[in-house]
């Protein structure tokens, strides 16, 4: 199966592909009113949960984000 076929982990890096894309569904609010949705695979899920990785370090393309 392509990445195509599957949801894409938000925290991929060129080069490098997750063994599992996508598998943990997120949504993430900021400033009470952003919020923004992505998936990530164990790995990165892992890193999320533990403060590693951020916002800031994630596909700009694989997020989506809106405002309410």
């Amino acid at each position: 199966m392509t990445e195509a076929q599957v949801a894409a982990c938000a925290a991929r890096v060129a080069g490098a592909p997750c063994r599992n894309p996508g598998v943990h569904q997120r949504l993430e609010t900021e400033n009470v009113h952003e919020k923004h949705l992505f998936r990530l695979c164990d790995e990165h899920q892992a890193e999320w949960t533990a403060g590693r990785l951020t916002l800031e370090r994630l596909d700009p393309s694989r997020v989506t984000s809106w405002t309410e």
